[in-house]
């Protein structure tokens, strides 16, 4: 028999074939099924494993996708509405006097500055907003004493009073309603004015401009979101005979807009590392898939130029059969070379049987010699990596 290399790299011995004479038929069949079971045939051929490259990068693709939307979020840009509304009451609380039956006037009369004991403000704010939002809220009240030249209004003295310490309201609903009371010492601020103007013999204009003001500052990302300043006044005239502080209102009523930008945010580290290893099968599975497009793509694979060399060198020698063999039948030795074929074809007489098994990919090259199947496979994959 030809010396051909088996799938244990042994050469066949006449004393090895004295030794297998020797054994029963049971133990060779029971050897042969240890072998047949050894060696299921499966194949995959390669438009398969294209097919199977191409569905394995869409799903990856596909997680990757959702995995990425769950790592960031990104609001859409939206637009903000605000109103501010604000309004004034008082009351003018008189003196003990002759005249008046009541110890206080209503808002919009004519007032005696003689008869004026104290005034009472009442203060209402309204900050209404059409997307909840976290806005901080501050107020305070404060009263301004100006003293001006009658003839040109240039400013002689002026000084601040604060009436309200400053109030913190932190705003999560979509809007919010305060009022704040103060009290007014008339005949205090009266009496400062009147002073002023005795002591120094000159034409003087005074008034007391008490104010709420209200900021409103919103930040998002370090931005400031909302920025807003408004002051709600009332003046009332000093060193008069008679005042009509009602003329004198300065109400807010204005509608706002602003437009709050997109944002991003990164969601859970998991899924940044998800995406990351994601990301890394998704390459080297496009490679892969690169890999044999190219395969495709050329006009002669290194498979077809091998193969086609074969047939044509050996064109005698072999013969093309339509039917593949029954491994089942036959004990199979595999060999390494077409070479160790043609030496074992001299010797055992018998053709050298060609079988496609893929087009292009995979074909088998095999001699049968009684039980014996002499086999050679020849696959693209293992041709293009060398």
């Amino acid at each position: 028999m030809a010396k051909v290399k088996t799938a244990n790299s042994k050469k066949v011995t006449p004393n090895e074939t004295a030794d297998s004479e020797k054994m029963t038929s049971k133990e060779i069949l029971e050897m042969k099924n240890q072998k047949n079971r050894k060696r299921i045939r499966f194949y995959l051929g390669f438009n398969a494993r294209f097919f199977i490259n191409a569905l394995f990068i869409i799903a990856l693709f596909g997680v990757l996708t959702f995995s990425a939307f769950k790592s960031f979020t990104i609001t859409k840009s939206e637009t903000i509405k605000y109103q501010d509304k604000s309004a004034i009451d008082y009351r003018v609380y008189l003196k003990p006097n002759d005249f008046y039956d009541t110890d206080y006037l209503d808002k919009g009369m004519a007032y005696v500055a003689s008869l004026i004991d104290s005034i009472n403000v009442r203060f209402d704010y309204d900050f209404q907003i059409n997307k909840k939002s976290d806005i901080d809220l501050k107020y305070k009240v404060i009263a301004k004493l100006v003293i001006s030249s009658q003839s040109n209004s240039k400013i002689f003295y002026e000084n601040e009073y604060e009436l309200s310490g400053e109030e913190l309201v932190k705003l999560e609903e979509n809007g919010y309603k305060f009022n704040k009371d103060v009290q007014i010492d008339y005949d205090y601020y009266n009496t400062v004015a009147n002073q002023f103007r005795s002591r120094y013999g000159v034409n003087t204009k005074s008034y007391l401009d008490v104010y709420l003001q209200v900021s409103e500052e919103s930040k998002e990302n370090g931005v400031d979101l909302i920025k807003n300043e408004t002051k709600t006044s009332l003046l009332i005239p000093l060193s008069e005979q008679e005042i009509n502080i009602g003329l004198e209102e300065n109400t807010v009523n204005e509608s706002k807009q602003i437009v709050k930008p997109s944002k991003f945010a990164w969601g859970s580290r998991n899924y940044l590392i998800l995406d990351a290893v994601l990301f890394v099968l998704l390459i080297i599975a496009f490679v892969s898939l690169l890999k044999k497009v190219l395969i495709i793509s050329r006009k002669t694979s290194k498979y077809d130029k091998y193969v086609n060399r074969l047939l044509r060198g050996y064109d005698r020698l072999i013969v093309n059969v339509k039917t593949a063999p029954n491994l089942e039948d036959y004990n199979v030795i595999k060999v390494e070379s077409f070479e160790e074929l043609l030496d074992l074809r001299d010797n055992v007489k018998e053709p050298i049987r060609y079988y496609v098994l893929s087009e292009h990919h995979k074909c088998e090259f095999f001699i049968t010699n009684h039980n014996d199947l002499y086999l050679y496979v020849v696959k693209s994959v293992d041709l293009e990596q060398e």
